[in-house]
């Protein structure tokens, strides 16, 4: 079964961006995975977007005291999610995922990405009406029980349940 992944990040300069959250879950045992990364970690990462820490809400002084190293987060991507199959809504998120693990490893994962929107129009059998309203159930689902977007493993937890509504038809 395919995971479905997210990350947040410090900025969304494709150039100079790097994570700052990864999560990844799996739909069918419902355990989803996120871990916190201390950007102070690698000497190169110091880019920092204001706009983008009002969007997820994490500060680089919260996460200085409360990520984990890079280094030993880009451990956990590699040893569970290698040779998987990964879906994220964003292709921003393998670069995110790429730029952890070679900067602090020095390899790319072997993960096998695929686009979750296209797997959404897969399940609601090409209509993509049905498909933008099972994402936007899923979010009203979600924020009823105070889950919020824009945080790396309630965006997994929106996968989630977005795949559930399109299943369940």
């Amino acid at each position: 079964m395919p995971f479905f992944l997210d990350c947040e990040a410090a900025s969304l300069d494709e150039t100079y961006s790097y994570p700052i959250e990864v999560a990844w879950g799996c739909p069918d045992t419902g355990i989803i995975r996120s871990y916190l990364i201390d950007p102070t970690g690698v000497e190169t990462w110091t880019d920092w977007d204001p706009a983008a820490q009002a969007v997820h809400g994490l500060s680089r002084g919260y996460l200085r005291e409360h990520g984990l190293p890079p280094r030993q987060v880009a451990k956990e991507v590699l040893r569970q999610l290698s040779g998987e199959v990964a879906m994220a809504t964003a292709w921003d998120d393998k670069g995110w995922v790429d730029e952890l693990t070679l900067r602090t490893r020095g390899v790319i994962a072997s993960i096998q990405w695929r686009n979750a929107q296209a797997h959404f129009l897969e399940l609601a059998r090409k209509d993509q009406d049905w498909a933008e309203e099972a994402q936007r159930l899923a979010w009203e689902r979600l924020e009823a029980q105070g889950v919020h977007p824009h945080r790396a493993a309630n965006d997994v937890r929106h996968l989630m349940e977005t795949r559930k509504i399109l299943l369940e038809g």
